[in-house]
């Protein structure tokens, strides 16, 4: 039963990621000889592709006897270092290193490299404002416009930081201000926020394009910190999927030119992990203004009960002509009316955004579905 086999590799790999990889793998080292159609070859290569989408390719691959390591481990792309580690994507970054070519307005004139010149200013760990400076100043921003250089940079940020995840957040930290220089036109309306959108899409192009076909959802991790770090909104990775999963822009049509993205391209386990990220992130934005509008709800009721028991005191100190106390819970009533007051503008605030969440969440989901 196939299925059987693929919910059973997909447990188990869910079973080792947590219990650091413990298995006794020898026993399984006669899967090794056996035809790739038999199902124990099939279950154990299940088990291994799992592994390396919730654990780094090396930790799996060391994991692994010899003989399994060779029969098993994805041919995942690998950087220059001898080390055997996960690389990055070199065919996007010469790519996009040829499409970031231009001429600086101060100096010798001749042509250099956009994604080349951020990266010896990233390593000397250039702040987030020189950075938007030098765009300026070296005329880039000019020249490339802010779409090309929001996604120049963030590749450059990308690789920059590419040793682990905690690097990334880093890097992604220390320049999503300048990442929003480039993006904060969207919130502008018109023409700029076209403008703002794209840019958004193109920051999760290059966090996608620069794992492209390496190291198995490094791309999803990627673009789901940008999410979390406010970098992009959930609306980018759906513009994204609208205008580079499909048909990649400024490459060759020719199929091999092109195929340095095919890693990310719909369709692909990352493709949809992307989508169903920011179906997810849309979805908690939802529930969670959706339960700040239930709760002022919950004290705007609780306030108002009380300024009724407050009113019903006070009418009763009335009749008994207790005047110090009526106006004493007259005063109390009117404390929780005010109260009662505030939250409903409480309310009336969150209702409004997560009405917006609750609707970008079924757009997202749309267009996920629909792509």
């Amino acid at each position: 039963d196939v299925e059987a086999r693929e919910r059973l590799a997909d447990w188990m790999a869910h079973h080792l990621s947590c219990f650091d990889l413990a298995w006794p793998w020898k026993s399984w080292a006669h899967v090794a000889a056996q035809d790739k159609r038999h199902p124990q070859w099939r279950f154990c290569e299940s088990v291994v592709k799992r592994l390396c989408r919730s654990c780094f390719q090396k930790r799996v691959s060391d994991s692994l006897p010899d003989e399994l390591r060779d029969a098993l481990m994805p041919a995942y792309a690998c950087s220059s270092n001898g080390k055997g580690l996960p690389g990055l994507n070199a065919r996007y970054l010469e790519s996009l290193g040829d499409r970031t070519r231009f001429r600086p307005s101060q100096g010798t004139g001749e042509e250099t490299n956009a994604l080349t010149e951020l990266g010896d200013l990233l390593r000397r760990k250039t702040p987030s404002d020189e950075i938007v400076k030098w765009f300026e100043s070296s005329g880039a921003r000019e020249q490339l416009g802010d779409v090309l250089c929001a996604e120049t940079l963030t590749a450059a940020a990308l690789r920059h930081g590419q040793k682990c995840l905690t690097h990334h957040d880093v890097l992604l930290k220390r320049y999503s201000g300048a990442l929003a220089e480039f993006s904060s036109k969207e919130e502008k309306g018109g023409e700029g926020a076209e403008v703002g959108a794209e840019v958004g899409a193109a920051i999760v192009a290059a966090a996608s394009g620069v794992w492209s076909g390496t190291h198995p959802r490094m791309a999803v991790a990627a673009v789901s910190r940008l999410v979390a770090l406010e970098v992009v909104a959930p609306s980018a990775v759906a513009k994204w999927l609208e205008t580079y999963a499909f048909d990649v822009p400024n490459v060759s049509d020719d199929e091999e030119a092109s195929d340095y993205l095919s890693g990310t391209r719909w369709g692909t386990e990352d493709a949809f992990e992307i989508a169903a990220e920011a179906v997810g992130a849309r979805v908690a934005a939802a529930r969670q203004t959706e339960s700040v509008a239930n709760d002022a709800e919950t004290r705007r009721r609780e306030a108002e009960r009380a300024a009724a028991a407050a009113e019903a005191a006070r009418e009763d100190a009335e009749q008994r002509d207790a005047l110090t106390q009526r106006d004493q819970f007259a005063r109390t009533a009117q404390a929780h009316r005010d109260r009662a007051l505030a939250f409903e503008r409480e309310r009336s605030a969150a209702a409004g955004p997560a009405a917006a969440a609750k609707r970008a969440a079924a757009e997202a989901a749309a267009a996920a579905g629909g792509a």
